[in-house]
């Protein structure tokens, strides 16, 4: 095994046990039995869609199993961090892009601060339908524009698999049916000229979780961020995407893990894969935030700190 692998599998890990103590520790020993139990009971009994009520008020349905996420199920919505983060933040005139929205989680947790206005790009059929429903379940129609659309580095169509892990569907290069996939013609956007589109000068939050192609759409983006148009940048943490980071970082974004022990940002010393693959809370996103934003604002009030950031 190489080295970077080698990291990578160390620094999935760890991920894991944070989230694993993180969880525990948020919901208690009896609520995590009691999750643990449904999940059980939902792998048993196998309906065709079930959901869940989230800490933070908000209801998520799925189609099960596709769509069934272990820790969303056991946890709720506490199992992300940077969603206990966004809920400390968000202003009623708050404007999100979520990108790679799948069922809905990221935009029913944004929902729940009023006023929210959310843009969620989902390009799966399969997701999208549970997307709508959550949007609907949660009274969130009239604030939500769910777009049927990926977003990358380029205007175009590409394939895209849908998997029988909902969550791992993605653009395919191939553009071939996989053993477990259905293959659809999505239309694709950069996030610079759906900004254009939609008449949006600045973007509160963006949310990038598109299994593994973060680094187009980040690229996509790039003039968006290269005039400080977006305040606080969500991304899921990837080898592939970190020259992009880097890039970001050199705009002047600085870069950070959230901690919901201590409710604190921690900032990162560098923006590498070493970096990204030891963090000291149980994070699977990275966050970038603007200078200004950092220093304005609810994110103003959030303690800020450089321990911890590059030690395991």
């Amino acid at each position: 095994m190489s080295t970077g692998a080698r990291g990578s599998l160390v620094g999935a890990l760890t991920t894991k046990l944070h989230k694993l103590t993180w969880g525990v520790r948020a919901v208690g020993v009896r609520h995590t039995a009691l999750g643990a139990t449904r999940l059980a009971m939902l792998a048993v009994r196998r309906p065709a869609r079930s959901e869940v009520r989230l800490r933070s008020g908000g209801l998520v349905s799925f189609e099960n199993p596709s769509q069934r996420a272990p820790a969303l199920v056991v946890f709720g919505d506490v199992i992300d961090p940077e969603l206990i983060l966004l809920r400390r933040v968000l202003a009623p005139d708050s404007v999100l892009i979520d990108a790679g929205a799948a069922i809905g989680q990221f935009t029913v947790v944004a929902g729940q601060t009023p006023g929210t206005t959310i843009h969620a790009y989902e390009p799966s059929a399969a997701n999208l339908e549970s997307l709508r429903r959550n949007v609907a379940l949660n009274g969130l129609t009239e604030r939500t524009v769910v777009h049927q659309a990926a977003l990358s580095s380029s205007e175009g169509t590409a394939t895209f698999r849908t998997t029988a892990n909902s969550f791992l569907s993605g653009l395919d290069d191939r553009g071939t049916r996989g053993p477990d996939g259905d293959i659809e013609t999505v239309p694709v956007h950069t996030l610079t000229s759906e900004l254009s589109r939609l008449g949006l000068e600045q973007v509160d939050v963006l949310k990038v979780n598109v299994a593994g192609y973060e680094a187009p759409v980040l690229e996509g983006a790039m003039p968006v961020l290269e005039r400080g148009g977006v305040d606080l940048l969500i991304v899921l943490i990837g080898s592939e995407v970190v020259p992009v980071l880097q890039r970001i970082a050199g705009l002047g974004y600085r870069f950070f893990f959230f901690d919901p022990y201590s409710v604190a940002l921690h900032e990162l010393d560098r923006v590498d894969m070493d970096t990204l693959n030891r963090p000291p809370t149980p994070a699977r996103h990275v966050i970038a935030i603007r200078p200004h934003a950092l220093a304005s604002g609810a994110l103003a009030t959030i303690p800020v700190s450089r321990r911890g950031a590059t030690h395991g």
